[in-house]
């Protein structure tokens, strides 16, 4: 009978913790693409004092990959917390799962990749008086 009541909740639980990766993915690839595009002034700057294509593109990648990085340690730091938490609190409510937690960090940081990549591309293959100027 107790059982029933704590199956119910874990269920409706992994159905919002469902939710809201989706709505961490679609977030997290968002706001790097708004934040590539707000570096058009930036990368403009640096294309026009001589920086290659490459070099932008690699400058970019390595601030992605460090937030992107940062980031997911971040998360699996304070998933790991609720989630022990509330594995204590709910008798029944299934451990920590390592899979699980890297598992999203992973998603997210690949949405952080694919959110990035077409302002890269299109910085990249911009004049630089164009990436001035759009800013």
């Amino acid at each position: 009978a107790v059982g029933a009541p704590v199956r119910w909740f874990a269920g409706v639980f992994g159905a919002v913790g469902c939710a809201l990766l989706i709505i961490a993915t679609a977030g997290t690839a968002t706001v790097v693409h708004q934040w590539i595009d707000s570096l058009a002034l930036e990368l403009g700057v640096r294309r026009a004092v001589g920086a290659s294509r490459r070099n932008v593109v690699t400058f970019v990648v390595v601030r992605m990959i460090a937030l992107a990085a940062v980031g997911s340690a971040f998360g699996v730091w304070l998933g790991t917390g609720v989630w022990g938490t509330l594995h204590q609190v709910i008798p029944g409510v299934p451990g920590w799962d390592p899979l699980t937690i890297l598992g999203a960090a992973g998603l997210l940081v690949a949405a952080a990749m694919a959110g990035g990549l077409v302002p890269i591309l299109r910085a990249a293959r911009a004049a630089p008086a164009q990436l001035l100027g759009a800013a």
